[in-house]
């Protein structure tokens, strides 16, 4: 012997909800019936979690309608009040208010779409995947 030793390292990774398959035969060894049982386990539990995330998507929707119906009512009250403040002699008031919820919802409009904009940009990102370092010189 020279004096040197040598050593090994082994490393494994595994992604996923089921344990690996080795893993999983070795419980299935260890008490037969286990692997069924942990595979039924992850079903209930895929189930469950798209359950929660149906619930969240239909309150979201609700609560968006809800929202767009009040609006558009309050709109409509608006309007109604302008219209008849016009017509009762206060037309610069009448006016001052149809032309102020027409600048309010010409700004709900123009913020929902740079919002929806900046949202469709932080998906392409996130699709696109990690981002190229910058390099502080163009590549040639």
């Amino acid at each position: 012997m020279d004096g040197f030793s040598a050593a090994f390292i082994e490393a494994a990774s595994w992604e996923g909800p089921l344990p690996h398959p080795a893993h999983l035969a070795q419980y299935e060894a260890a008490c037969p019936g286990a692997a069924q049982e942990i595979i039924d386990l992850l079903k209930r539990q895929a189930a469950h979690r798209q359950e929660l995330e149906l619930m969240v998507v239909r309150g979201n929707d609700r609560r968006a309608s809800h929202g767009l119906y009040i609006a558009g009512f309050l709109a409509t009250l608006v309007v109604v009040a302008g219209v008849w403040l016009i017509s009762t002699g206060r037309g610069v008031a009448g006016l001052a208010l149809l032309l102020s919820e027409m600048a309010v919802l010409a700004g709900v409009f123009v913020y929902g779409k740079s919002d929806q904009r900046r949202e469709r940009l932080e998906k392409a990102k996130l699709m696109a995947g990690p981002s190229q370092p910058e390099l502080p010189f163009p590549p040639s």
